[in-house]
Formats: C-alpha cells, sequence, structure tokens
C-alpha cells in the first residue's frame, strides 16, 4: 500500500455534506486526483482500489478540516481506480481512469 497525501486545502465556505468528484482531467495521466469538500471536520479514510478490488493506495487516514481538499496519488499505472472515502457522516466513491 502506498501513502498519499492531501495536497490543497480551501477553509472557503463549507459545502454541504460529503462530496467528491474529479479534480482536473479525466482521464489522467499517471495520476489519480479527486476533489473532496466536507461540511464539517470528520474522521476520514480515503483509499484507492484497483479493478481486482486490491487497495492499492492510502490518501488520507485521520481527520481532516471542513471545507474543500484535493486528494493525489501520482504514479499510477495505466488502468481503472476506485477511490473510496469514508467518513463519520457517510462515504463516497469515484471511479477513476488512468491512461498513458
Amino acid at each position: 500500500v502506498r501513502y498519499a497525501a492531501i495536497v490543497a486545502g480551501d477553509p472557503g465556505p463549507p459545502p454541504s455534506g460529503l462530496a467528491l468528484a474529479h479534480a482536473g482531467a479525466h482521464p489522467g495521466s499517471g495520476a489519480v486526483r479527486a476533489a473532496l469538500a466536507l461540511d464539517a471536520p470528520t474522521s476520514l479514510r480515503a483509499t484507492v482500489v484497483d479493478a481486482l478490488g486490491r487497495e492499492v493506495a492510502v490518501l488520507a487516514d485521520g481527520v481532516v478540516g471542513a471545507g474543500r481538499h484535493v486528494l493525489a496519488w501520482t504514479g499510477a499505472a495505466p488502468g481503472v481506480y476506485v477511490v473510496r472515502v469514508q467518513t463519520d457522516a457517510g462515504r463516497a466513491t469515484l471511479r477513476a481512469t488512468v491512461v498513458r
């Protein structure tokens, strides 16, 4: 399992609930980037799983502040992945495709 990090945060007006969307171009080239919006600070675990269901990266694991954040995993091999985010308030998933 490779660890990645939250690479940007914007405390701007808090969004409603939990939202997860693509950050940047999709499909991506060698990277998976997901925009995350939280309405309150929360315990969060964000992972990337491959097409076989194997966990290949942990993007975040711990308490994250309210606002908008970008989760990033670089060095991804071409393929289809799913970003899974689990918080105290709920969960969200996002399919991501990486091309050469």
